[in-house]
């Protein structure tokens, strides 16, 4: 039960990071980031929702009452607001990750080659999600892990405030 917890609390860390990458492009590409970054959001919160779902089937899980989660799987089962809810923006959001470093690609501040490591991990591990060996399965998103590096990187190193852009001459000193 402390994993999901940890993770659902991960997952909502990540609302500020997507905002300040969402602010960070100006030019070239903000439109894509602005979209992929939202999206994200979408997604995140997708993901915020599975953690509490799951918390509360570990709960059901310790009560022993069969009767309880046999309702509830039926209740979800049969109601179309959890694709809506949950699924919709699992998918959104994950696929969102594609075009959020598309837009960092068109804007010129990281390479080309992270929306395709993006879009292979995420492939590869829809692919694996069968899998059982933790190893394979921990190698999908190592594209993906090498694409928010540079990413990090990028963006830790570019100016992202007012202050940190030149000033005209006619601005004074």
């Amino acid at each position: 039960m402390a994993a999901t917890v940890v993770e659902t609390i991960g997952w909502l860390l990540l609302v500020p990071a997507l905002i300040e990458i969402w602010t960070a492009v100006r030019d070239r590409g903000r439109v894509l980031t602005g979209i992929g970054a939202w999206l994200c959001l979408a997604g995140v919160f997708g993901y915020f929702g599975a953690g509490l779902m799951n918390l509360v089937t570990i709960q059901l899980g310790r009560r022993h009452d069969p009767a309880a989660m046999v309702a509830l799987m039926r209740s979800l089962k049969h109601d179309g607001a959890l694709f809506w809810m949950l699924v919709a923006p699992l998918l959104l959001g994950t696929l969102a990750l594609v075009l959020l470093f598309a837009g960092l690609a068109r804007a010129g501040l990281v390479g080309w080659w992270t929306p395709v490591a993006a879009f292979v991990s995420i492939a590869v591990s829809q692919v694996l999600s069968e899998s059982d060996n933790a190893v394979l399965l921990a190698a999908a998103f190592v594209p993906l892990i090498a694409a928010a590096a540079a990413t990090s990187a990028t963006l830790t190193a570019a100016p992202t405030s007012a202050a940190a852009e030149p000033r005209p001459a006619y601005a004074g000193a």
